[in-house]
């Protein structure tokens, strides 16, 4: 499996020693980083940025004076994307055709588990060379921008959530024959400020502002769009372009949500831009990639342009 690369964090709230150690030796196997919660409420934990593909919620856990059900529906109000995994020690059929915002398992069965969560999170085939590919151009692209700089990136991982992380935020469409959808860079304000005051960037200011914060992110954001263009989409377009279909976007400034009108997994990368002169506080940059328009990995095809730059320029001469 292609994807073994890919993780996802979910959120553990389980009352059973022995369930914790199946659930861990499951995690293992499919990718899941498991974080339990050490915060007295669970439903503030899941309304700041914690990225999360999911929810494993034992029935008989208690938190805060509520009982697990009602947990699992206070945490379904909070966060509806994300799936909720209830464990019970026996499933009944009654509680699979009742489900409304969960799903049922039991530790006894855990080739159901392992169904489900393939059918809610790990949903989709990402291309290795795709995703080492955008790793490398976003990295290029940060470091043609920022000046002596150590970039770094976390395992690329799968979220079901909608929450944005910081006060910027860059949309920008990526189309080609075998894919649709949205790439997204979200980032704090004030350590890009620091930044660009330090003389680390381009841009020679002598006082900084939200116009040149602005500036960077969208040559940054254009840089990382024109090498994913390149290498990996194809450039001619079909006639059946201009009846392209689209579904709204909603952005909720206030609670820092933004929702593209699907279920499907948001692919993620977490990279942390460190001052080499430790003179700016380090950048944390979230990269998330949807495809939530057209979604067809087996026609991916890493485009053959960098081998014919180096072909033109002299480098190489075909054999």
């Amino acid at each position: 499996m292609e994807n073994a690369s890919l993780q996802s964090k979910v959120l553990i709230l389980e009352s059973s020693e022995d369930a914790i150690e199946k659930l861990r030796d499951f995690f293992n196997d499919k990718g899941l980083i498991g974080l339990k919660a050490t915060s007295s409420s669970i439903l503030e934990l899941l309304q700041s940025n914690t990225d999360l593909g999911a929810v494993f919620l034992c029935h008989t856990v208690e938190h805060d004076g509520l009982s697990g059900d009602e947990l699992g529906q206070k945490i379904h109000q909070v966060r509806p994307e994300l799936p909720i995994f209830v464990r019970k020690d026996k499933v009944e059929e009654s509680d699979v055709e009742s489900a409304t915002y969960c799903e049922y398992y039991s530790t006894k069965d855990m080739d159901r588990l392992n169904h489900l969560v393939n059918e809610h999170l790990f949903t989709r085939f990402y291309p290795i060379p795709l995703i080492r590919g955008i790793q490398e151009i976003s990295q290029n692209a940060f470091q043609s921008n920022i000046f002596d700089i150590e970039v770094t990136c976390d395992q690329p991982y799968l979220i079901k959530d909608n929450i944005i992380y910081g006060e910027l935020f860059s949309l920008i469409p990526l189309e080609s024959e075998w894919c649709r959808g949205y790439m997204m860079l979200q980032t704090t304000k004030q350590e890009v400020i620091e930044m660009i005051s330090n003389k680390k960037t381009h841009l020679s200011v002598d006082e900084t502002d939200f116009r040149d914060v602005n500036g960077l992110l969208n040559e940054i954001t254009n840089l990382i769009w024109g090498g994913i263009r390149s290498r990996f989409f194809q450039t001619n377009e079909s006639s059946e372009d201009a009846n392209k279909t689209q579904v709204p976007i909603l952005i909720n400034h206030k609670e820092k949500y933004i929702s593209f009108g699907t279920a499907e997994p948001q692919l993620c990368f977490r990279y942390t831009i460190k001052d080499k002169s430790d003179d700016s506080p380090s950048i944390v940059i979230y990269q998330k990639l949807i495809f939530n328009l057209d979604w067809r990995p087996e026609a991916f095809k890493e485009s053959d342009q960098a081998v014919d730059d180096l072909v033109d320029s002299g480098e190489l001469e075909l054999f």
